[in-house]
């Protein structure tokens, strides 16, 4: 998960720091909130050596520690540019991975729900706005998504030409459904009634070079099982189009290299609302991203296991499941009564 900083405890003086990237480096800010994570572990570019990133007496130290898979470790500073924090031979420092990429970045705390709706955290100012049957639902502390009715219920990020990607794509969102086949995303078309990307409980859609239906209407099909609390990533590498499920590489598609078109319409989460087959998505829709860019496979895995709901699926430490009807959580995930 790419965040703008990082809570930690500095347990010695029982003081809560936010590490940040400021002009290309690491600095540490007192953070005024009562808030922290686990301390990350970083595998050093020796290859040898994993490390324990914590802070003693306000300074980042480094401590040797066992290996683990869950090891990237991303920031974005205040330019939106993406930097990967790094040990080199014992020195924590930083490495810029790119500009922003993020169009869109969907979460919402419980006031931004009562006031406005969904808070586009990119920067791009995409922010949804929930309709009919669309209620603010929290997953687990710091994440919100959205109940889709199946009916009604719909959330428009509008029509901001940041949301026309071009030749890369990736969709990235926690999903508990309950139909067969409703729209998660869909960036409208109206002359072909489906988007000019779309992702949908059974497949992911482009629209291609201009080409119209059929020519230019690209789709890979998957199986998404219903009433279980999946993280789904759709991507278009210019090349191959990927579906994932839980990180696992579930369809993919080879098409070559394409642009995708641009309809300059609106982007709706849980239905294609201007089209007269609507397909509406009933369940939960929660941490929507979407990328200028293809996620590698590492990547995906990465957003998921640093994200809080996965987090609380596996009842990491500080992982909470707010529990409230109709949503219950077993064990291996929520499923619905």
């Amino acid at each position: 998960m790419i965040k703008e900083y990082y809570p930690l405890e500095d347990a010695a003086v029982e003081q809560y720091w936010k590490l940040k990237v400021i002009n290309g480096k690491l600095q540490l800010e007192e953070n005024t909130e009562a808030e922290s994570e686990s301390n990350p572990v970083i595998n050093d570019k020796d290859g040898t050596t994993t490390w324990v990133l914590s802070i003693d007496n306000g300074r980042l130290v480094l401590a040797d520690t066992t290996a683990q898979p869950d090891t990237q470790f991303y920031l974005r500073d205040l330019a939106g540019d993406i930097w990967q924090v790094i040990v080199n031979n014992g020195v924590i420092g930083v490495e810029k991975v790119s500009k922003k990429q993020s169009v869109l970045d969907l979460s919402c705390y419980p006031l931004d729900c009562r006031s406005s709706g969904w808070v586009d955290l990119s920067g791009s100012g995409n922010h949804g706005v929930p309709h009919g049957g669309a209620r603010p639902y929290m997953v687990t502390p710091g994440v919100m998504g959205f109940e889709i009715d199946g009916d009604s219920g719909y959330v428009d990020c509008g029509d901001d030409t940041s949301l026309a990607v071009v030749n890369r794509i990736t969709i990235g969102v926690w999903v508990i459904s309950q139909v067969d086949r409703g729209h998660i995303v869909c960036k409208y078309r109206p002359s072909y009634g489906d988007g000019d990307y779309d992702l949908v409980t059974k497949y992911f859609s482009l629209y291609i070079d201009g080409l119209g239906y059929p020519d230019g209407y690209k789709r890979v099909e998957y199986t998404l099982p219903k009433g279980r609390l999946i993280y789904v990533t759709a991507i278009y590498d210019g090349a191959y189009m990927k579906v994932y499920l839980d990180g696992l590489e579930e369809a993919s598609l080879n098409i070559g290299p394409h642009t995708i078109d641009n309809s300059e319409r609106q982007l709706f989460v849980g239905a294609n609302v201007l089209h007269t087959v609507k397909y509406p998505f009933k369940g939960l829709i929660a941490a929507l991203v979407i990328e200028n860019r293809a996620w590698s496979s590492d990547e995906i895995r990465e957003n998921m296991y640093r994200s809080p709901v996965y987090r609380m699926l596996r009842g990491l430490p500080h992982s909470m499941i707010y529990t409230k009807v109709p949503w219950k959580q077993t064990q291996g995930g929520i499923y619905v009564p």
